[in-house]
């Protein structure tokens, strides 16, 4: 009788070999959405994708989450197609409870193979990776004549000969990389002596778990790859999704291509900020709701700082031109970050003439006809639907109680601050600024360009909150600081309270705009993102997502083009139809700087904090000229 499942043990004992088999994981989105891991080198499949033909040749490892139906459901269809396919015994839940090593959904950290008894060039080489490059660099010891066979296996490329000499493989390709699951020391007691005298006695049982605790990205990475995001995001949200893309997708490779469209087509569909609201559905994707918290949180915080430190300077001093001209060297080398932006997302995002249709479409509505938001992603929305992609998936039944308490929760977080205001102090500033912002953040479908005649209306005209030019000032100041443009409404909070009594009013209005404006961004993440898979396991909802998302491409092209004119015009003339330039209003030194930052950043590839400061400095340096 023919062997249709493999035991955990089994699995992890040949995962290292250079012929171990290709492993699937066919687990259902909630599934994957409930614990974020997989077993290394897992590739990711629907019984659908597999329906379609999709699958690799030869071995092959299926399992889901209980190693029930579902598995054994895919490695038969594999059998019919003439391949080796078992099914793994337990699933996914087996193999996390014998403790075998996992890595994140999206990538899987960096990693290197080292001999059992390195040289001192290989020891010096992992001690300047640790402190100079990845402290989270994870090491992968194995016997010295298996240092070929395993960086083969891993897609590791070798490190420099004068480097770390012959014994130590490099970095992985994260499309191969397979951690090892035994233990090297276990099986030779005298390898297992020497290797606890020279890294102690607890060194074996940290070895064989560190796989699991360093496949999915550390707090402290999260932490400082999420505060880069949120201190260098400005320009707007073409320019912001542009670094987010460079972060998560080409530098750090948490997230894939498809994860990122998927994610910003949905957060898109959202009222708020969508460039925070997709930080946040990145964040959850790495690390749950605590990681999504860590995410949004980050991307609004280095801007609000920066916005109360201007409302507050703006206050005591009026405008300050030396901060707008630095400013204004930032914004022209955002242009560079966006035009590099669209440049990618053409080749990913843009997939066949149908796409590329639908997001010239989309930019020549918003931009030439100054078409409703709503009605461009209405329209993508229907088109795609009409036209089915792939074909349907089995899943779960809705998780309805998950998802009540979610909503319930956020509910609570969002509106039990701002009813106890209100029924402190019901006629205060605070508390009419606390039920303005939450109404704005239900209805700016569109991002905070689509609210600002609301806002400004409101702010200035009814409540009286600001004059017409403060409001101005306002939104100039929200364009040029880190952070989404929405961030508007935190200035509108802080001169509301400064003038109606003083700096203490001016912090509770201003936390209190804040509050309103943002905890709903968390809401609708929290709420939706776990059921995205689900919506795209259905054709019609699939096939209207991804024109959605090439309709995306021509709302950033959209925003990029405004914001290219607006930046590089001192007068702009706004009305119905595209914006139009007085071209004797051209500024020099916004063109000249843009253009720095675009061969400083773009040909010569230099870091994105080096070209923000150099262009900020020059920006001064040539207001201070004159």
């Amino acid at each position: 009788m023919a062997r249709h499942f493999t035991d955990p043990h089994d699995l992890d004992a040949v995962l290292h070999m250079p012929d171990a088999p290709a492993i699937l994981d066919l687990r259902t989105p909630e599934d994957a959405a409930a614990d974020p891991t997989r077993l290394p080198a897992a590739r990711r499949l629907s019984l659908a994708e597999l329906e379609r033909g999709a699958g690799p040749d030869g071995p092959v490892v299926v399992y889901c989450q209980k190693g029930g139906k579902i598995s054994q459901l895919g490695a038969a269809m594999l059998r019919a197609r003439g391949g080796t396919a078992t099914a793994l015994s337990g699933g996914h839940l087996a193999w996390c409870a014998a403790g075998r090593p996992v890595q994140a959904l999206e990538g899987p950290g960096a990693a290197w193979v080292m001999p059992l008894a390195p040289d001192w060039p290989t020891l010096c080489a992992l001690w300047v990776l640790r402190r100079l490059v990845d402290p989270d660099v994870r090491v992968l010891p194995v016997a010295a004549d298996q240092c070929e066979a395993g960086a083969a296996v891993w897609g590791a490329e070798r490190l420099p000969a004068d480097l770390a000499g012959d014994g130590c493989a490099g970095r992985p390709d994260p499309s191969r990389a397979r951690a090892p699951g035994r233990d090297r020391w276990r099986d030779d007691p005298a390898r297992a002596a020497r290797a606890d005298r020279r890294c102690g006695p607890g060194a074996r049982s940290r070895r064989r778990h560190a796989g699991r605790r360093r496949m999915t990205p550390g707090w402290g990475r999260m932490l400082r790859v999420f505060g880069r995001i949120g201190i260098v995001s400005f320009g707007g949200p073409a320019a912001q999704i542009a670094v987010m893309h460079r972060e998560l997708v080409e530098r750090e490779r948490w997230l894939d291509e498809e994860t990122f469209l998927r994610g910003l087509g949905f957060c898109t569909l959202l009222p708020g900020p969508e460039a925070m609201q997709l930080a946040t559905f990145a964040g959850w994707r790495l690390r749950g709701t605590a990681g999504g918290l860590l995410a949004g949180a980050l991307f609004v915080l280095p801007g609000a700082a920066v916005m109360i430190a201007l409302a507050s300077a703006y206050l005591a001093f009026g405008r300050l031109p030396a901060v707008e001209a630095a400013f204004l060297g930032i914004k022209a080398a955002a242009l560079a970050i966006v035009a590099g932006a669209l440049w990618k997302l053409r080749a990913k995002a843009l997939r066949g003439p149908l796409a590329l249709g639908v997001a010239v479409a989309a930019f020549a509505a918003l931009f030439l006809l100054d078409a409703p938001f709503w009605s461009v992603l209405g329209a993508a929305l229907l088109l795609g639907a009409a036209r089915p992609e792939g074909v349907a998936t089995v899943v779960d039944p809705f998780p309805w109680r998950r998802t009540v308490g979610t909503v319930t929760l956020w509910l609570a977080i969002w509106w039990l601050p701002l009813l106890s205001l209100l029924w402190l102090a019901p006629g205060s500033v605070p508390a009419q600024a606390g039920l303005f912002f939450s109404w704005l953040a239900t209805v700016s479908f569109g991002g905070a360009y689509a609210v600002l005649a609301a806002l400004a209306q409101t702010a200035v005209e009814g409540q009286g909150w600001l004059t017409a030019e403060q409001m101005i000032d306002g939104l100039g100041l929200a364009e040029t600081t880190p952070g989404p443009l929405i961030l508007v409404t935190l200035f509108t909070g802080w001169l509301a309270g400064a003038q109606a009594g003083g700096t203490g009013l001016a912090w509770l209005t201003g936390l209190v705009s804040l509050h309103a404006t943002f905890a709903p961004c968390f809401l609708w993440i929290f709420a939706g993102a776990p059921h995205l898979e689900r919506l795209t396991a259905n054709p019609r909802l699939r096939g209207a997502l991804a024109m959605v998302s090439a309709a995306v491409a021509g709302v950033i092209a959209n925003l990029s083009v405004w914001f290219a004119v607006h930046v590089l015009f001192r007068e702009v003339a706004e009305g119905r139809g595209p914006p139009r330039p007085d071209p004797a209003s051209l500024d020099p030194a916004a063109l000249a700087l843009a253009i720095f930052a675009g061969l400083w950043l773009l040909v010569l590839r230099r870091g994105l904090f080096e070209t923000l400061g150099l262009a900020a400095a020059g920006g001064l340096g040539l207001h201070l000229l004159g």
